[in-house]
């Protein structure tokens, strides 16, 4: 598989936005300083907007995927369960807006801190990358071929605050195009 850019419909849109601005009252990031309600709720929005994107993506090549969950958990009760089933294969999906991209270099970051990332206990785990395309209003997203944990570089954030919270994954050390 190489990298596709799904054009998301103004449906698909307006429910990943409907699910943020409500999941952003659920949530709390302050163990990673991150207190920004903005910020919160257009990364739910991208992520979202990513696992919409996969699931359409795989649906249109025939593939058996379940759809994305638009549950809003109490925050005593969030999900922790893998983002989409892919032929009964767990996926987990990570984002990463284009505008961060173009300024740290196009990653994904791993929590280490309170709320670890269950995926990285798991080597066998199946990653799906994706690019949130903020810059240009299309809020398109890019998919990038799905990486095992096994197979997947960790390397501390830049930011000197993120060290010891959180681990990241740079394109440039997994993919060659």
């Amino acid at each position: 598989m190489k990298k596709v850019r799904i054009n998301l419909t103004s449906s698909e849109k307006e429910k990943a936005m409907k699910f943020a601005e409500q999941v952003v009252d659920t949530t709390d990031y302050s163990d990673t300083d991150q207190t920004s309600r903005n910020k919160v709720k257009t990364d739910h929005y991208c992520s979202k907007l990513s696992e919409q994107a996969v699931y359409r993506h795989y649906k249109n090549l025939g593939e058996s995927i379940t759809e994305p969950d638009y549950t809003i958990y109490d925050k005593n009760n969030k999900s922790f369960a893998c983002d989409l089933v892919l032929n009964n294969t767990k996926l987990a999906i990570k984002t990463q807006k284009k505008s961060d991209a173009d300024r740290y270099g196009l990653s994904w970051v791993f929590n280490l801190s309170t709320r670890k990332d269950p995926m990285l206990k798991n080597p066998k785990q199946w990653i799906i990358f994706t690019e949130c395309i903020d810059t240009d209003g299309s809020w398109d997203i890019v998919i990038y071929p799905p990486k095992q944990v096994k197979n997947i570089i960790f390397k501390e954030p830049f930011k000197e605050n993120l060290k010891n919270k959180k681990r990241v994954v740079y394109a440039k050390d997994i993919y060659t195009e």
